[in-house]
């Protein structure tokens, strides 16, 4: 069954706006339905409306149903999965600019039409209960303050995982936010790549990235991680310096024939085992890898066989 995802906009936006279209494009390209409802009188946002529209929406819940919120949007995911009958865990949820306060509103009519959203009881048990896995965004400088009171909020009340990024305002258009890679990372599988032997090949002595293997990689639109033991000579040596994607080391200590390092890797970038798929070229750090559950994939450097690695790729992510 085919994934779906719903992005429900914020106060006075449309589906038009802001990172919308642009996530939208990024979902459907891996194969999930998305639908960026327009909600009712979004001048004048009311709780009963635009939850009973977004139910419309949405219809049954189900495993394979993933949100995303932005702003008011994200306490409407919250208010609607408060009044549904499901059971099980949905697929995972992201909030973008959330909250439960806000400060700093200009105008009484304003005010007005924020009091039931901040005043409004919420249980969050009842929420709670049916999301597996909530991810939110805020941002270090948003505009309508009580920063911290919502942070608190959503990690204590949701048990939410809760990302400060740095300058994003309100997370819109006017804030220089037209994408959001992060969101697109935390429901993605992230690809954990091999640095020597595999993304980094020897020429003549020295080291460059193999074109092809980073031609396949982007080709996916999943985050990538490049996994090394290099200590900070070979950390230069091998080039991991100008890499296109993130590189983790632990300078040898432990080896990636540790299942320890990729313990430590793993909570270093707020990943559990099933957000992961990996490819080695060393036996060794595969058995590693997979004894503490990572899906992996033994790439043979002599072979460079990235037919088959596409083949792995396809199949697991």
């Amino acid at each position: 069954m085919a994934k779906r995802l719903f992005i429900v906009h914020g106060w006075g936006f449309n589906p038009k706006m802001n990172w919308y279209p642009w996530l939208k494009s990024k979902f459907e390209k891996v194969g999930f339905k998305v639908f960026v409802p327009e909600m009712p009188n979004t001048p004048e946002p009311n709780i009963d409306a635009w939850v009973s529209h977004l139910k419309k929406v949405v219809g049954n819940l189900d495993e394979n149903t993933y949100f995303i919120g932005h702003s008011i949007g994200c306490q409407t995911i919250i208010r609607f999965l408060e009044k549904e009958k499901y059971d099980g865990k949905i697929g995972k949820v992201i909030f973008v600019a959330g909250w439960f306060n806000l400060d700093n509103l200009e105008g009484e009519e304003v005010k007005e039409i924020a009091v039931p959203w901040i005043n409004t009881n919420i249980n969050f048990n009842k929420v709670k209960e049916k999301i597996g896995h909530l991810t939110v965004f805020l941002s270090s400088n948003e505009p309508y303050g009580c920063l911290e009171e919502n942070k608190k909020t959503f990690e204590k009340k949701l048990k939410a995982k809760v990302i400060i990024l740095k300058d994003k305002g309100h997370f819109t258009e006017d804030d220089g936010v037209k994408e959001i890679q992060e969101a697109l990372n935390e429901i993605l599988k992230t690809i954990l790549v091999d640095a020597v032997d595999s993304f980094v090949i020897e020429d003549n002595g020295n080291f460059k990235i193999f074109k092809e293997m980073y031609d396949l990689l982007e080709a996916f639109q999943n985050r990538k991680i490049i996994l090394t033991g290099a200590n900070d000579e070979q950390f230069k040596k091998f080039g991991l310096d100008k890499m296109p994607y993130d590189v983790f080391t632990l300078k040898h200590n432990p080896e990636k024939t540790n299942p320890k390092y990729f313990e430590i890797m793993l909570k270093h970038f707020g990943l559990k085992k099933d957000d992961v798929i990996y490819f080695e070229h060393n036996p060794q750090a595969i058995k590693s890898a997979e004894s503490i559950g990572i899906k992996s994939y033994h790439y043979e450097p002599e072979k460079k066989d990235l037919k088959a690695l596409k083949e792995f790729l396809d199949q697991n992510l």
